[in-house]
């Protein structure tokens, strides 16, 4: 890997995120020679509101792939806020332009540092992104858990997810927490669809949500399964039949995973933004519900 050029990508937030920041690097390996991809976690030194650094697996696993690959991260914030430094003096550091969008200079010069979150689907195509997310997963948790084992009378399954937590306390985050009705205007749908189903509920609020799905139709994952975590969660969420998303990256790599016809999402993710402004967000074929 000496001789291979080298691209650092900034990785932050939760594991949804960290998915989309891992899925840049492989299709960036995917459309460029001699590259490698390094993931900078340093930021995990300092960020606690999440589960911190989640790769690990998903890195060793794409190595089987393609070698040019690894994590790492700067002995100091000095260093790291040196080297940001150099990528942009040197005209070499892609911040993320438009978020939600495809940007099409990722490909066009030879960056040195990138940061951003990358949410769209598009850098997941004709590549093994999610080949090599499904292979971790399911060597972590299929003998624990499988489709059939969630399936009630042999009715399919559709994962419901209700995102509160940091939305709730951090008002500054940009995201607005979806109404119940938003839930419930989904669960009517895939009702009215005359598909046999039951609803599994995932959520980092139960208490709060058990009041509002008391249904004959609904399941709460917190009252079947043990307390997990988001990967053991979307693990679960991906060997449903149909997801109704949450305006979270998590559920929408559950509804990724699944490959299904049954996804659901909300037309409204933000506050602040409309939803031409995230055109490349969703697959063409997920039903979006107004809220």
């Amino acid at each position: 890997m000496e001789n291979n050029f080298k691209i650092v990508i900034e990785l932050s937030g939760g594991l949804g995120n960290q998915l989309f920041q891992f899925g840049v690097g492989i299709y960036l390996l995917s459309k460029l020679s001699n590259v490698e991809i390094r993931y900078d976690k340093s930021n995990f030194k300092l960020e606690t509101t999440h589960e911190g650094f989640l790769l690990n697996d998903f890195i060793n696993q794409a190595r089987n792939y393609n070698n040019n690959c690894c994590s790492f991260e700067y002995k100091s914030h000095l260093i790291k806020k040196i080297n940001y430094a150099f990528a942009w003096m040197t005209n070499c550091l892609c911040v993320e332009s438009v978020p939600y969008q495809y940007q099409n200079d990722l490909l066009t010069k030879r960056w040195i540092y990138l940061s951003g979150y990358w949410q769209t689907y598009k850098y997941l195509q004709g590549n093994s992104t999610i080949e090599i997310i499904n292979d971790v997963l399911k060597s972590k948790y299929s003998n624990l858990y499988h489709n059939k084992d969630i399936k009630i009378n042999n009715k399919k399954i559709i994962a419901v997810h209700v995102r509160r937590g940091d939305y709730l306390h951090n008002k500054n985050i940009g995201y607005g927490i979806l109404p119940i009705q938003y839930y419930i205007n989904a669960m009517n749908f895939i009702r009215k669809k005359n598909i046999e189903c039951r609803f599994l509920i995932f959520s980092d609020d139960y208490e709060y949500i058990k009041k509002f799905f008391d249904y004959k139709d609904c399941a709460i994952a917190i009252d079947l399964y043990e307390s997990g975590s988001a990967m053991r969660d979307l693990y679960l969420m991906s060997i449903c039949d149909g997801m109704i998303s949450a305006n979270s990256s998590l559920s929408w790599w559950g509804g990724i995973l699944q490959e299904s016809d049954n996804v659901i999402t909300p037309t409204k993710w933000f506050l602040d933004r409309n939803e031409s402004q995230m055109k490349d967000l969703f697959p063409s074929k997920w039903i979006k519900i107004e809220i």
